[in-house]
């Protein structure tokens, strides 16, 4: 396998000679599987590709390109801006955190599509501790001793002069069930995707507890189908990221048969998360709420409403939104008076503060790109009380546990947005 590891919105040459660059026939595959894609999850040039801001891993054949989220400028540090995804991705849900004493490969140096594969062996491998999923299958056998209740039409038939032998109907619980076909056939397919030794050994070792269960192939749309209840809803984490896989897997893509994979993941929404962690963490007074509550903005000429108004993320006290955050996956500019931020980015904020009746807004940037986390700017909105203030947020706070510019935010909004916010400008 070759690893080549590319930042979010960097271009990768298309070229012969190898290298920081994807040859011809590697950009051919990459652009069949583009419409499997999220949308605009790439942008092509003449003898050049840019990932967007969708980060993750996409393997074509023997090629594994990990696509990071860029953390600076002029730096590349690969390892930290994994462990930064790694993280991101766990605290928004999308991966669990390692249990205590286990070993994180989001902090080693391991490839990402291995950090998805061993979390995912782990999923299994601690619901296995509890049981897997059986099913009592009726059966009929002739057994030497009783079993279940004699089937007593068969035994005088058969067995009359062989009472020794006895004809039994009976309930056998088995595990080879439709959701343990999902999950060896899943293992299967992922057992071929990695080259880590570890991690081979420990798929083979789950797929050994399932020996007994049939061999067969799944789509992501039947897994989607399988039915939980309070009896196996444990497992229902598992088999949702069993339909990722499959639904990342693309059989016909690639020559030779050897299918693609694609896990890529949206920053947007991973940075949104992120922030959404962190003020529930920080502000306990407060209910934070994401996506919402929704309201419409207008109503037309017979009285029905319109144009949904959905926030990123709101503080309320009660039923009352205090306070609603925008957090955006985008770099500030410190050389502009504007921060480089966008018009209409304040225009929806201002929307909301009148639809809402909310005097308090925040705005919140990743801080990178060589910009110190802090408020960066607090803004005033001509003709009404409304303020705002504008936030860059370290990511690599997201490898610790406290982050001081959250803890401000909430300080100044308890003190009702005091002069402090103004000192505090950087």
């Amino acid at each position: 396998m070759t690893l080549l590891q590319v930042l979010e919105h960097e271009w990768l040459p298309i070229r012969a000679g190898g290298g920081q660059s994807l040859s011809l026939q590697q950009a051919v595959l990459l652009e069949q599987l583009a419409a499997s894609l999220p949308a605009k999850a790439l942008e092509w040039r003449r003898t050049a590709v840019k990932f967007t801001q969708f980060c993750g891993v996409i393997q074509l054949g023997e090629l594994i390109i990990e696509v990071l989220p860029k953390i600076a400028r002029h730096e590349r540090d690969a390892q930290l801006c994994r462990q930064i995804l790694v993280r991101l991705l766990q605290l928004t849900g999308s991966l669990s955190p390692p249990s205590i004493g286990e070993a994180s490969l989001g902090q080693q140096r391991h490839a990402l599509l291995d950090v998805f594969i061993e979390h995912f062996r782990g999923m299994i491998a601690q619901q296995m501790q509890l049981g897997l999923i059986r099913r009592y299958v009726p059966r009929q056998d002739e057994l030497s001793t009783v079993r279940g209740r004699i089937d007593l039409v068969r035994q005088v038939r058969l067995n009359a002069f062989t009472p020794q032998r006895v004809h039994c109907r009976f309930d056998e619980f088995d595990i080879d069930t439709p959701y343990n076909q999902v999950l060896r056939h899943v293992l299967g397919l992922l057992l071929r995707r990695t080259q880590h030794p570890g991690i081979k050994r420990g798929i083979n070792e789950l797929l050994i507890h399932l020996a007994a269960v049939s061999d067969r192939n799944f789509t992501s749309e039947a897994v989607e189908g399988l039915a939980f209840d309070r009896l196996n809803q444990r497992w229902q984490p598992v088999f949702q990221r069993c339909g990722d896989f499959l639904r990342a897997l693309h059989p016909n893509v690639t020559a030779g048969g050897m299918p693609a994979l694609a896990l890529l993941f949206d920053m947007n929404r991973l940075f949104e998360g992120y922030v959404t962690w962190r003020m529930r963490r920080t502000f306990k007074d407060y209910h934070i709420q994401a996506q919402g509550p929704r309201r419409h903005l207008a109503v037309n000429e017979v009285g029905r409403e319109v144009f949904q108004l959905r926030p990123d993320i709101s503080v309320l006290h009660g039923t009352q939104v205090v306070a609603i955050a925008d957090a955006k996956w985008k770099i500030l500019n410190l050389k502009e008076r504007k921060l480089g931020i966008s018009s209409a980015d304040l225009y929806q904020l201002v929307s909301y503060a009148q639809r809402y009746q909310c005097q308090r807004l925040a705005l919140i940037y990743p801080a990178m790109e060589g910009v110190s986390p802090g408020v960066r700017d607090k803004l005033s909105i001509q003709g009404t009380d409304v303020q705002l203030v504008v936030c860059s947020v370290d990511l690599a706070g997201v490898l610790t546990r406290r982050d001081a510019v959250f803890e401000c935010l909430h300080g100044w909004l308890a003190e009702g947005w005091s002069d402090a916010v103004g000192a505090a400008v950087q």
